[in-house]
This record gives structure tokens, C-alpha cells and sequence, in this order.
């Protein structure tokens, strides 16, 4: 993880130069400027300006923040570095090395591999990450490559696994026991890539709250040793036992553990009633403990936690965006030319830019995003009207072509009866009708009422068909209740058919019930019917996406901690049953003596070990959920006959559970509340404007001649003007029908140009725009700051000052 934040870095905004012409004698051809001439109207910008310009361009939108020299060279390196094949491949690979650890000893039962065999795997691995790092070295800024922590981190990974494996294989084959200490370092890995750049920010807040909430912790552990030498002095003495047998208070380090276990409440009231059934009064003392330590210091400590974490947030948020402006004010100055004295950008090169930069999208969408942008229709885009491009292109939109059976057989798509069948299809009764016979084949599957199974499977079937039919294949899987639906239906089928073939009633009518009931789910939709549900579900599903961030950082302390617990765990605990009768006494007590008369072993919980690492997966599951986590740490404990393992249930606990998920409650209660009280902003109300007014929304018709009567200029299907009759799974309609015919007699028509349409998306958003949209309002002032405009006028200058000279 790198020290020094991108968004923080200024180096490739004060490198960048831009010329005129690149020098052909020159391979490697720097983009500079001259300072003050502007091309004419006549001519275009430079195809090498272009490029330079889309890259910025492209980085600025997507909030890469990837450093570049500006040569034509290093561009187009690094345009093949985010290639989807190199980026594909880097996930695949990622992946890959990641899960190497289900191979390697201690490895998953019945899926291990030699050792010759993995270490291949990984030094292939490994040989692709530093091929990635190279690739990326050859196009940045050399002076500052190596100062980014980030690039650093991973380069250090490298060489620690390879000298690991080297020290691991010489000591292994000289016949001496060792471990691999480089295992646990792999998900850093994804940490400091490029693409973990959104993990990387999560790491890098989380890093600076910490020193925020280091006086909290070491005041709160202060207090507890306080309240352990108390509780050690009142009842260590007594010679009372806990209801386990063990000795009630006899240390000072089992007390500091048994009430730094009671703040998480594992152990309420257990350890307290020794002391209450002998005396009630004694209770005083816990009951205050825990409102000083569980009540007011972790309140507290979220309460620093959110306020630390939400401030260094926006501090990162804002210099993102100031970045993001003067990365747009540099793709300005490339691109424009001079018209009537005024610094513009007119529309072919606009067209042009947008090419470069997301070269699938089509024609129609440049044109959608010129009209935005030139709000005024004077014919080109000044700087102001500019700045808004990269928000413009992060709003979600879907370019829909005429499905397969609108190509293919227009003549009966379009028919009387083909229109009564998608009109049918798209009506909210469509919806409701097989909701009902959803919860129809619940009861009978409730009840074991057999006979329809094939008759229930057909009718959900034949609504997939109707609805691919209706709305294309392109849209149809566009809508996740759509593919979950074709999952859970297709699986129900081919089981059906695999049940009717093998006799085998027992396991396919099982699966079968399950992969039915599962359908119910699709009940949740009705409630979106009511606006209270509505809002919430909504709200729910469109901070999914933004989660899946600390997702990844709570998988990378998960994988971190599961790899030490394998290497220092394995074989302590296993699990052979509990049928002491059968069992040799060698495999009774979780295959451990020290286990007998332990709550660990009366409990049952033998299958939670650290034996391969899936199993550690739970095992850390079940300590992220605390209940009952002190007594998986005291099985260890007993395991090992060491009390040193508590080290490892401790740290985490603090960081996973106090750190990782109070900054993740605050990040949920941050978004929910953004989200909750979302409004549509300006530019999506302005695009959706926009590809109404040019009769491109999705669902509209191309019209090939001027109707007689303008006011019949309707840009929608017949059968689509009536909002009522919209199947909640596709929204269609997000536009309002009676302002389109409003629009469509005000705007040129653009439909009949082409056959593609474009559609809102209302899903979830990335962490990139969500982050944006969660601090602007607070941060306006101080991005519109007149410091700001001066720093941008000062990295412009520094871009037409500077030289670069490239052999």
C-alpha cells in the first residue's frame, strides 16, 4: 500500500507538454504544445494531441489516477497495459495465485498437489506480476516510479516469495520442518495493482484513522487493566471456580482475558454468576464494567472511528476531484481551437475524443453527449460547458439494438398477434399472475403434494421464453431476477430430466424442491409495489456494488489470517465424530487429549480447525460473528498448551472486528443515508432530456417520414404510451410518455436515423461515483475556491514551459 496517495501526486500533471507536431525523427515523439497558437477552424487537432487528450480523458472518468510520460510511445503502452485481454488476464492470474492455498499443504482434502507443481504455478504468477509492474514502469514518470509505495510493495512481494521458495525447497529437501512466511503476503498483491486501486483507498483511510483512534484503544486497555487487577485482588482469593471448573480471577493475565471477553459479551453472564450466586451485591461490579467499557468507551470508539474516517474520506474525495478538473482543463487546452476569439472545442474534434477515449460506444451516444454538453446549440463547447464530460460519461447507459426476432422476422414481430403477446407480456398482471402460481408451487412443495412438478416447471419456463420473446436477450439479462430465474429454472430442468433417466428420486427431488422454493424469493418484488419498501430495497441494491470494496478488504485479512492460522494450527484439532463407542481413543476429543472436559469438545466443535483453509475461512467467520469465539480461542489454547495463542484471537478480533467493521458501519451508514434521500442529479436528468428530445430512448421507434399531424410525432411504441401496463422487472419506461410527445414536437427526430437506443441504468453504482456524489455538496465551496483556478493556471503553465526530450 502506497504511503503517498495518488490523488495526492501532481507529478504527471506537471510533466505533461504538448506540441504542435510530433517530431518524426524521433521514436519516441513527446506531445508539446507551443504556447498561444491555436489551430484554425479549418483544421482538426493533431491526431497526436488526440490521443493524448483521450488518455487524460479516459484516467479522469475513471478515476485511475495511473501516471504517464506524455510521448506517443508510452500512451499507447499504456493503453495496451488497460487493454481488456492484459487486464483479463491479470484477474485470471490474480485469482490463480490466490487460490494456490487450496492446493498446497495443508491442502483441501482430495484436491492436493505436489509441491514441484504449485511452485511452477506460482512462479509463473509471480513472473506475470513483475511483467505487469515492467509494462507499467515503461510508460510512467521514471523520476517517480519508484517513490510510489505501491509499485515498491509489490516488487518486495515478489522477491520474499521467491527467495521463500527457494529457502523453503533447500531446507525441505536437507529433511528440516519450516513454513512458507510469503503465503500470507499474496492478497496484498491485489492491494497495490492498478486495479485494486479502490481497495487501495479503503487501506489507505483505514491506515490514517488509525493513529486518530490509538489514544481511544490505549485508554480503553488502560481501563481494563484497571478493572482485571480489581476483579483479580476481589475474587482471585476466594477460591471459586467459573462454571467450566476452571479457577474463578486466579491471575492477573486470565483476568485481563475473561473481561476483555465480556466487552464483546461471549461470555455474559457466565462469568459473572460465580460471584452473584455467592453474593447478589457483587453483581455491582460487572454491571459497571460493562457500562464503562461496553456501553461508553465502544460507543466512543465509533464515534472516532466515523468522524476520522468520514473526514480523511473527504479529504481524499476532494483532492480526486481537483485532480479530476485539472486533468479535464489539460484535455481542454489539447483539443481546443480559437473561434471568434473564444476557446472552444467544436464538434468533430468533440466526436473525435470521444472515439479515442470509449471507442465501443456508438456514434449516436457522441452525439447524445455533444447535445448535453452544448446546452446552448452555438455549435461547440467552451470550457466551462466541458468540465461536466467526465461525470457525463459515468452515468450508466445501455445502447440497445433491435433484438434477434426484430431483425430476423420483422414482418411477424411487428403483426397484430405478435403485439397482443408483448403488450400481454409487459402488463403488471403478467407479473402478478405468475407470482401467484410461484406461491402455488411453494404450497405444494410445503405440503409434498407431488404431480406438477413438470406442469409448474413448464409454466416458468415458457415465462422466460415469453419474456425473452418481449423484451430481447440483451435486456432480459439485464435485470439479475432474470438470470437468477434462468439458473434456478434451468437447473430444475435438467435435474427433472437427469431424475427421469437414472431413477434416482431421493437427491433430484431434494435439489429439485430446493431450487423451486428458491424462486419465492421473487416475492420481495411485490413489495416494492409499497413506496416505504420500495425506497429501502432500492436503496439496499444500489450500495451492493460500492460494498463489494470492503468486501475485499475484509477477504484480504480473512485470507492474511487464515494462512497463519493453517501454518500454526494445522493437525491440532480434527474431526472424527463423536461416537466414542466406535472411535479408537486416539481419535476421541477432537483427535487431542488436551481437549477432554473442554467446552471447545462438549460443544461439539471439532469441525472448527484450521486443518486446510476453507476450514479457517469458518473458523474466522464464526470469530467475525464473536458469539462464542472465546471458546474456539480457549480450544487452541488448550491444543497448542500455549496461552500465547490468544495473541492471534486478540489481534483479530481488534482489527477485523473493533477497526474493519465499525469503518464499515460507518461507510454503510454514510451511503445508506446518501442513498436513501438520492435525488436525480442535473446531468442525468439533463442526459435523459437529451435522448428523449432526439427520440432515441429505449423503446421508441424509428420513424422513417413526417407524420401529417405533428402532434402524433410519438417517439414510443403504442403499446408502450400507457406507464400502468410496464412490468416492474423491466422498467421501461423511466421516461414520462406525455413529455416525450411534448418534446417530439420541439426537437429533431434522430430516430429514424438509426436503430439504436439508449437506456438509464438505475442499478448500483461504483465506489468511484458514489464517493463523489457523497461529499460534493459538503466539498462545493472549497473546490470553488480561487486557489484552485490559480493551481490550474499554474499546471498549465508548467505544461507549455516545460520541455521533454525523448531519444
Amino acid at each position: 500500500m502506497s504511503e503517498r496517495s495518488e490523488t495526492e501526486s501532481e507529478r504527471d500533471m506537471e510533466a505533461i507538454d504538448v506540441v504542435s507536431e510530433p517530431d518524426t525523427t524521433s521514436k519516441r515523439s513527446s506531445l508539446r504544445s507551443n504556447h498561444g497558437n491555436f489551430v484554425s477552424a479549418k483544421d482538426g487537432a493533431a491526431p497526436h494531441q488526440l490521443l493524448l487528450a483521450s488518455s487524460y480523458l479516459y484516467v479522469a472518468y475513471k478515476g485511475n489516477h495511473m501516471e504517464f510520460e506524455p510521448t506517443v510511445s508510452a500512451i499507447n503502452l499504456y493503453n495496451k497495459f488497460r487493454s481488456w485481454p492484459l487486464e483479463g488476464l491479470m484477474f485470471l492470474v490474480l485469482t490463480t495465485f490466490l487460490s494456490l492455498v487450496l492446493f498446497e499443504e495443508p491442502a483441501v482434502e482430495g484436491i492436493a498437489l505436489p509441491f514441484y507443481i504449485t511452485v511452477i504455478v506460482e512462479f509463473f504468477c509471480l513472473t506475470f506480476f513483475l511483467f505487469r509492474l515492467g509494462h507499467e514502469y515503461l510508460f510512467s514518470n521514471k523520476s517517480g516510479f519508484w517513490r510510489d509505495g505501491k509499485h515498491v510493495m509489490v516488487l518486495s512481494i515478489i522477491v520474499i516469495s521467491v527467495l521463500d521458495i527457494c529457502i523453503y525447497t533447500a531446507l525441505t529437501e536437507s529433511g528440516i520442518t519450516t513454513v512458507r512466511i510469503s503465503r500470507p503476503l499474496r492478497p496484498f498483491i491485489m492491494v497495490n495493482i492498478p486495479e485494486g486501486r479502490q481497495m487501495r483507498r479503503a487501506f489507505r483511510n483505514i491506515r490514517r484513522t488509525l493513529p486518530e483512534i490509538g489514544s481511544v484503544l490505549v485508554l480503553f486497555g488502560l481501563i481494563l487493566v484497571v478493572f482485571a487487577l480489581m476483579a483479580y485482588k476481589i475474587f482471585g482469593k476466594r477460591g471459586w471456580f467459573k462454571v467450566t471448573g476452571e479457577p474463578y480471577f486466579d491471575n492477573f493475565l486470565d483476568s485481563y482475558w475473561d473481561l476483555y471477553v465480556l466487552v464483546t459479551t461471549a461470555n455474559n453472564p457466565d462469568i459473572m454468576m460465580p460471584a452473584y450466586n455467592e453474593d447478589p451485591w457483587l453483581c455491582i461490579f460487572f454491571i459497571i464494567f460493562l457500562i464503562i467499557c461496553l456501553y461508553i468507551f465502544m460507543s466512543i470508539f465509533l464515534a472516532v472511528v466515523y468522524n476520522n474516517y468520514r473526514t480523511n474520506l473527504k479529504n481524499e474525495v476532494t483532492e480526486a476531484i481537483k485532480r479530476k478538473r485539472k486533468l479535464l482543463s489539460t484535455v481542454f487546452d489539447l483539443v481546443k481551437r480559437e473561434v471568434h476569439g473564444k476557446e472552444v472545442i467544436v464538434e468533430h474534434d468533440f466526436f473525435q475524443l470521444i472515439k479515442w477515449t470509449v471507442p465501443r460506444k456508438s456514434e449516436q451516444y457522441s452525439k447524445v453527449v455533444w447535445c448535453v454538453l452544448d446546452a446552448d446549440g452555438n455549435g461547440y463547447v467552451d470550457k466551462q460547458e466541458f468540465m461536466s464530460i467526465a461525470d457525463l460519461l459515468n452515468i450508466p447507459v445501455t445502447e440497445v439494438l433491435p433484438n434477434l426476432f426484430e431483425r430476423h422476422i420483422p414482418a411477424f414481430y411487428k403483426s397484430r398477434y405478435s403485439r397482443m403477446i408483448k403488450s400481454f407480456v409487459k402488463h403488471k398482471a403478467f407479473r402478478y399472475i405468475f407470482d401467484a402460481i410461484i406461491v402455488v408451487n411453494a404450497f405444494f412443495i410445503l405440503f409434498d403434494l407431488d404431480g406438477l412438478e413438470w406442469g409448474f416447471l413448464a409454466l416458468f419456463v415458457l415465462e422466460i421464453l415469453l419474456k425473452i420473446y418481449t423484451f430481447g436477450f440483451y435486456m432480459f439479462i439485464r435485470k439479475l431476477w432474470n438470470i437468477f430465474d434462468v439458473i434456478v429454472i434451468g437447473s430444475a430442468f435438467f435435474i427433472s430430466i437427469a431424475e427421469e433417466i437414472r431413477q434416482d428420486k431421493f437427491d433430484s427431488d431434494l435439489i429439485l424442491d430446493v431450487m423451486l422454493v428458491l424462486r419465492v424469493l421473487r416475492i420481495v418484488k411485490i413489495f416494492q409495489s409499497f413506496d416505504r419498501f420500495k425506497t429501502i430495497l432500492n436503496t439496499i441494491k444500489h450500495i451492493l456494488p460500492s460494498l463489494v470494496t470492503y468486501a475485499g478488504v475484509l477477504f484480504v485479512f480473512f485470507y492474511f489470517f487464515a494462512v497463519i492460522g493453517t501454518e500454526s494450527f494445522h493437525n491440532k484439532v480434527h474431526f472424527y465424530g463423536y461416537d466414542s463407542a466406535s472411535l479408537p481413543y486416539e481419535k476421541l476429543y477432537c483427535g487431542n487429549e488436551n481437549l477432554k472436559n473442554s467446552e471447545f469438545y462438549r460443544f461439539r466443535y471439532c469441525a472448527n480447525n484450521f486443518n486446510n483453509i476453507l476450514r479457517a475461512f469458518v473458523v474466522l467467520f464464526e470469530l467475525l460473528v464473536v458469539n462464542q469465539w472465546h471458546v474456539i480461542a480457549e480450544g487452541f489454547q488448550l491444543a497448542t498448551g500455549s496461552k500465547w495463542t490468544r495473541i492471534y484471537f486478540i489481534s483479530f478480533h481488534c482489527l477485523s472486528v473493533i477497526i474493519i467493521l465499525n469503518i464499515f458501519t460507518a461507510f454503510v451508514l454514510e451511503v445508506f443515508v446518501c442513498e436513501f434521500s438520492w435525488s436525480k442529479g442535473k446531468l442525468e436528468s439533463t442526459l435523459e432530456a437529451k435522448i428523449n428530445e432526439m427520440g432515441l430512448g429505449y423503446g421508441s421507434k424509428p420513424l422513417h417520414s413526417q407524420p401529417s399531424d405533428p402532434s402524433r410525432s410519438s417517439i414510443l411504441e403504442d403499446d408502450e404510451l400507457d406507464s400502468s401496463v410496464a412490468d416492474a422487472d423491466h422498467d421501461n419506461l423511466q421516461y414520462v410518455a406525455a413529455q416525450l410527445e411534448q418534446l417530439a414536437k420541439n426537437y429533431k427526430n434522430y430516430s429514424k436515423e438509426t436503430a439504436v437506443r439508449f437506456h438509464l441504468h438505475k442499478g448500483g453504482r461504483d465506489v468511484h461515483t458514489l464517493l463523489e456524489k457523497l461529499f460534493i455538496s459538503e466539498i462545493e465551496d472549497k473546490l470553488n475556491e480561487p486557489v484552485l483556478e490559480n493551481e490550474v493556471q499554474e499546471s498549465i503553465s508548467m505544461h507549455h514551459t516545460s520541455s521533454v526530450f525523448l531519444a
